[in-house]
């Protein structure tokens, strides 16, 4: 019985009387049919309308554009922000706040032998460059002005590590979303940098009022009151109306109406403390499926497409965009990866010239980085692995952006050829 339920051409009506003729009992047929009536007949014509709404679902989500969640980011002085009119947003927020240090902070952490954090800054240089600093751990000399007095003091630099647990926390909301990560070209954040007091002598009490390193080689290259940027805002929108049932009658969906939504603008739910999934768009709503019965105030990341800025001096936009944004790519041959480089849009930098197979354990030639380091983790690439070599020649040879540009695409073909040891080089 339950099987012919699903077939194409059931008919609930002929199949409870051609049922009926089989019972030859008069009192047992009268009672058989008020079965069959007050539960069979509604039993199938629920599950049949439960059926057409999924299907109705599925259809409306198949026919949709897909939507690709495109991240674009960038660097600016803190007093341009403005410039971007609320299209590009602090990577990291208390980048806005005044760093405001006290002596006696200082002189409590040099008490205990630990380091001081003073402020960060930009370093406009290339990638072999910034290494080279990280791996000389040298200590620059400064000076620290306060109202009174001036005194000597010794600074560390060190990469900073924070923009990298935002791009960790981005990735997470992604797959919460079921969103498929791709890798962010993010130049920027890597050549940030942390200044840290390590040695100083002056009184208590005093206030900071300003402080001089000399960074020596580097000084040209040191901007301060920088902020990395991306077009990935914030914003809280409560539940339009009381959830309704989900098919299932246990579980039930939030919408919030495209009307409260922004056309240009994606979409991704950031709530830590509910449970949610399948997040979906309907005729523009935006609609979260959780166990929540009352309505929820989502926390939703909102991804700008349209970016606006009036600012002229402004640094070039990094995006992960794709063209044609096509996922599905075969990279098991030459063509196939030429197609996936071509598709990363980093032809104004780079132009590909070949691939050559290479002996990956012992490839000493450090020119990239990963991109997805603050998720390497998740890569979960074996040692020993045969090695490829992406070869590129710079459009301009004297853009400090090319090995970051280069680690970008390296780090997109490695997401996708875990098998193999994946390198740059730039002819």
């Amino acid at each position: 019985m339950q099987s012919k339920i699903f077939e194409q051409d059931f008919d609930p009506e002929k199949y409870v009387n051609d049922r009926l003729l089989e019972v030859t009992d008069d009192t047992e047929r009268r009672q058989l049919r008020n079965l069959m009536d007050s539960f069979f007949t509604p039993f199938y014509q629920y599950i049949e309308e439960k059926y057409e709404t999924l299907e109705r679902r599925m259809l409306e989500n198949s026919s949709q554009a897909k939507e690709f969640f495109d991240v674009v980011s960038t660097i600016c002085p803190r007093d341009k922000l403005i410039a971007y009119e609320d299209t590009m947003f602090p990577i990291v927020e208390e980048d806005l706040e005044e760093q405001n240090l006290r002596v006696e902070d200082v002189i409590a952490h040099l008490e205990e032998k630990k380091e001081c954090y003073c402020y960060s800054a930009y370093v406009q240089t290339d990638f072999e460059k910034l290494q080279n600093l990280w791996n000389e751990k040298r200590r620059f000399k400064g000076k620290i002005k306060t109202e009174d007095a001036e005194f000597e003091a010794y600074f560390i630099l060190k990469r900073s590590k924070k923009y990298g647990e935002k791009i960790k926390q981005l990735y997470e909301t992604f797959l919460r979303n079921q969103i498929p990560w791709r890798t962010l070209q993010v130049p920027y954040i890597n050549k940030m940098i942390d200044v840290y007091i390590v040695d100083a002598s002056y009184p208590e009490g005093d206030i900071i009022e300003s402080m001089e390193v000399d960074f020596e080689e580097y000084t040209e290259q040191i901007q301060f009151d920088m902020i990395p940027v991306w077009n990935v805002g914030k914003k809280i929108i409560r539940s339009s109306a009381y959830p309704a049932f989900e098919v299932d009658q246990i579980n039930f969906t939030h919408i919030i109406y495209c009307s409260q939504l922004k056309e240009t603008c994606q979409y991704l739910v950031a709530n830590d403390q509910v449970e949610y999934w399948n997040v979906r768009k309907e005729s523009g709503d935006l609609c979260i499926e959780c166990k929540e019965v009352e309505p929820v105030s989502w926390q939703l990341l909102e991804l700008h497409n349209n970016i606006k800025c009036y600012y002229k001096d402004a640094y070039p936009l990094m995006s992960n965009a794709r063209e044609g944004q096509a996922d599905n790519v075969l990279m098991r041959t030459l063509a196939g990866l030429q197609k996936r480089i071509g598709e990363l849009k980093v032809d104004r930098y780079l132009k590909f010239r070949e691939i050559q197979k290479i002996d990956g354990n012992n490839w000493k030639e450090n020119n990239t980085y990963s991109m997805d380091e603050p998720i390497q983790e998740e890569l979960q690439v074996q040692s020993n692995r045969p090695g490829l070599l992406l070869i590129f020649e710079a459009v301009d040879k004297s853009n400090y952006l090319n090995g970051d540009v280069l680690s970008y695409v390296v780090s997109c073909i490695q997401w996708e050829l875990r098998e193999y040891q994946c390198f740059g080089k730039i002819l």
